[in-house]
């Protein structure tokens, strides 16, 4: 940042760069984890943050007694290595790939947070 702490056009440039490559082929990891995860859980809806080699996923099944199944089934570790075959084709370069996998429910995004995932994963 430049020296009398107002961001110049060059710092937001830079800024926007850094982030498009954490963010970069987000929609593809997203698409073919979605897709590899289905076969494994029922899944009602997915969602995926990278940062850079970095991602958390939240595997949102239909109820609660699945996610109970699931985390109770080693689910997790399914899941993360799900993720890891998933991403690797996307993040060649990453040494190694974390994940941090957390399920939840339809069921409870309704009872909890009027049925809106935005407001679950603020």
């Amino acid at each position: 940042m430049s020296k009398s702490s107002i961001p110049t056009q060059g710092d937001f440039d830079r800024a926007k760069a850094a982030m498009a490559y954490r963010d970069r082929h987000w929609d593809d990891i997203s698409t073919a984890a979605r897709k590899k995860l289905s076969g494994a859980f029922d899944l009602h809806e997915f969602a995926i943050f990278p940062n850079d080699c970095d991602f958390e996923a939240i595997l949102f099944l239909r109820t609660d007694e699945d996610v109970k199944q699931a985390r109770g089934s080693a689910g997790e570790a399914k899941a993360r290595q799900i993720l890891i075959d998933a991403i690797r084709p996307f993040r060649a370069e990453c040494a190694e790939i974390k994940i941090r996998v957390d399920f939840d429910s339809h069921e409870n995004v309704t009872a909890n947070f009027q049925g809106s995932y935005f407001y679950r994963l603020r």
